[in-house]
């Protein structure tokens, strides 16, 4: 299996002095391809938000989006991958997700 890029975008907004949207449209710019979103403290709702709009910027460019610890919401997104806590969940996120 390749990886979607050679470089990864980590994200965490608590770290950027802009929002994190306008952060990850700057990567994508510069040519950043692959995106993982962290960001677990954020409530459900403003997360899957956030997911939404990066997800969408990706996709103008080709881009793939990782979720982490959070394989609903990379299902919903329609997300490239999603990073896992531990191996006993690798079984349940591929029958949810596939490869």
């Amino acid at each position: 299996m390749s990886l979607p890029a050679r470089l990864l975008i980590v994200t965490d907004r608590h770290g950027c002095p802009e929002p994190l949207e306008t952060r990850v449209a700057a990567c994508l710019a510069a040519g950043a391809r692959w995106i993982w979103l962290r960001d677990r403290d954020l409530p459900a709702p403003e997360r899957a938000a956030l997911a939404e709009n990066l997800a969408a910027q990706l996709a103008r460019v080709g881009g793939s989006l990782t979720i982490g610890r959070d394989v609903e919401l990379a299902a919903q997104v329609g997300a490239a991958g999603v990073q896992l806590g531990d191996a006993a969940a690798v079984a349940p996120a591929r029958a949810r997700l596939g490869r």
